[in-house]
């Protein structure tokens, strides 16, 4: 996995230069809006979670059943948002067939979600 722990945005690779350059490409998809600029502010490192590999489709089924959107894809990743009241919310979705629990919390964080 690897994280932009300033911006709290992730992704992952199956070498650590793929890796980089996947994270590279999520921040970039991310910057490209403003609604997601606003929760690319510095936060606090937070720790990694170990534990079972999920899959795209059920990170995407959760974020879609919280009321989140895909709106744009760029390369491997996916762009969500959730606009509720004042409130917007992003999350950036590696799109691979395996997730690293990690990765999974990283986003799930994004989207202001539990991860239980």
């Amino acid at each position: 996995m690897a994280q932009a722990v300033k911006y709290d945005v992730c992704s992952q690779g199956n070498s650590a230069e793929e890796a980089k350059r996947n994270l590279t490409e999520a921040l970039t998809l991310a910057q490209q809006d403003p609604a997601c600029r606003q929760f690319l502010s510095p936060t606090e490192k937070s720790k990694q979670q170990s534990g079972n590999k999920s899959t795209f489709r059920q990170v995407r089924f959760l974020l879609e059943e919280a009321g989140f959107d895909e709106v744009k894809q760029l390369g491997d990743h996916a762009k969500f948002i959730k606009r509720e009241n004042n409130e917007v919310r992003c999350a950036i979705l590696p799109h691979y067939r395996e997730l690293a629990a990690s990765t999974v919390a990283c986003i799930l964080r994004q989207a202001g979600l539990s991860e239980n």
